[in-house]
Formats: structure tokens, C-alpha cells, sequence
């Protein structure tokens, strides 16, 4: 997916920081819907907010690379405004944190569960053999 390359947060520095925390606001109202599917076990809900996340991550790392790049432009905006961002940044990062270690052990029990499910149908594919009869009928025996 190529991403749109043309500036994205206003030249106005105090404007730009505005963006910059709606869109990180954004992020942090996602992360809370993704951590209530996780929570839920609603992988279907879960699954739906990941174009609706790409999309605003897109913003967020676009804006991101402007604000540094003009880093100069934003030291005299009022300091404020620089923590309501600030905070933002590290609520963000803690929430997507939680998500990522809940996705793990999401994914470390469907890795047991299907390791489990494989194992017991081997032990069961070792236990019975099935056979057709001449009528393509199937016959179960024990192993032999």
C-alpha cells in the first residue's frame, strides 16, 4: 500500500499540534474498541477495526514524520498543548502494549488448542483403522 506523501498537519504550528492530537486521539478511541473485542473474544469485531486502525496509523505516522521534521516550528506552542499531546503519546503506547500481550496469549492458546486437536487425531487415527468393504462402505476396526 503506497501512502499519500503530501502534508498533512497545517502550517500553523498551534493548528499542527491540534491534528496531531485528533489524530492521535483517534489511535487511543480504536485501541480501547480493539482491547473491548479482545476482551470479548470477538476476533470477527477485532478483525474489522485492523482497516479502519492501517488507515489511521497511516495518518498518525505521516503526521508523525512532519512533526519531526519541523521540530523547530513547534518550540514556542504552549506548553499545554505539548502535554495534552505528550500524555496522549504515552496512553497510546500503553494501550497498544495491553492489545499486543492480550493478541499473544490470544494466539499462544489457539496455537496449544490446535496443537492438542492435532495430537488427538493422530492418537485416534493410531487407534482405529478404517477400511472400505466391497460396497465402499467404511468399517472400523481397532489397530491391529
Amino acid at each position: 500500500m503506497q501512502t499519500d506523501r503530501r502534508a498533512n498537519l497545517p502550517a500553523n504550528a498551534t493548528a499542527a499540534i491540534q491534528r496531531l492530537i485528533q489524530v492521535s486521539q483517534k489511535l487511543v478511541d480504536l485501541s480501547e474498541r480493539e482491547t473491548q473485542a479482545l476482551l470479548q473474544r470477538d476476533m470477527l469485531t477485532f478483525a474489522i477495526l485492523q482497516d479502519e486502525k492501517e488507515s489511521i496509523a497511516n495518518q498518525y505516522t505521516q503526521a508523525s514524520e512532519e512533526f519531526r521534521a519541523r521540530l523547530e516550528d513547534f518550540r514556542n506552542v504552549e506548553k499545554p498543548l505539548l502535554n495534552r499531546l505528550e500524555l496522549l503519546q504515552k496512553n497510546l503506547a500503553e494501550k497498544t502494549q495491553g492489545n499486543n500481550v492480550m493478541v499473544a496469549q490470544i494466539k499462544q492458546r489457539a496455537e496449544t488448542g490446535t496443537q492438542k486437536t492435532l495430537l488427538m487425531a493422530q492418537e485416534y487415527g493410531q487407534q482405529k483403522r478404517v477400511r472400505m468393504n466391497d460396497n465402499n462402505a467404511r468399517k472400523e476396526r481397532g489397530a491391529e
